[in-house]
């Protein structure tokens, strides 16, 4: 969400969001997702997961890069 859509005001708080914040929460949310699933999810799967969840990271920290 946070690279298709970019900077963004959440609703409920009017607080506004850089891509880079709302790529960090996203991969806050996302890792909190995948650990109350991980049990259930073949080892193969929770890997790529993270890996997914780190790249969106590394994106965040790059954008940052970009801001400053």
């Amino acid at each position: 969400v946070a690279l298709k859509d970019g900077p963004n005001m959440a609703d409920a708080t009017r607080v506004a969001f850089t891509t880079p914040q709302r790529a960090r929460n996203e991969a806050r949310v996302l890792e909190v997702q995948l650990n109350a699933a991980a049990d259930s999810m073949p080892s193969a799967a929770v890997a790529e997961q993270r890996q997914l969840i780190e790249e969106l990271r590394r994106f965040a920290n790059f954008q940052e890069g970009q801001l400053t």
